[in-house]
């Protein structure tokens, strides 16, 4: 796009624009028209006025962000959200006994999907 235009006006949007200038370059990137009316005026200076102006218009809305991925549903017991009371008692009968194998096959039975 900035190959398009004179070396005066690649050097100008810079020196004259400042942190605008990218904006110009994007705006005429946009819209062609622009770039035609600004390639078609004769006179230097009349060329910068009117990069001038369009400077002054340039609004670039910055992009949304993308929404968050939802986090996938685990598969568990229907019960999901409410206490397992089979759980609890087993939990606590293992910190009582020190035996855990009744919690640990309860849980491989939950994971598995079948009580």
């Amino acid at each position: 796009m900035q190959n398009d235009l004179p070396p005066i006006l690649r050097d100008a949007i810079p020196l004259y624009f400042g942190e605008q200038g990218p904006k110009v370059v994007v705006a005429l990137a946009r819209r062609p028209q622009l770039l035609d009316e600004v390639m078609n005026i004769a006179d230097p200076l009349a060329q910068i006025l009117k990069l001038k102006d369009i400077a002054h218009g340039v609004k670039i809305m910055p992009r949304k962000a993308p929404p968050p991925e939802r986090e996938s549903i685990q598969h568990g017991s229907a019960s999901a959200g409410t206490t397992d009371k089979t759980l609890e008692r087993l939990e606590k009968q293992a910190e009582r006994t020190g035996d855990r194998t009744e919690l640990i096959r309860y849980k491989r039975r939950m994971n598995e999907g079948g009580r």
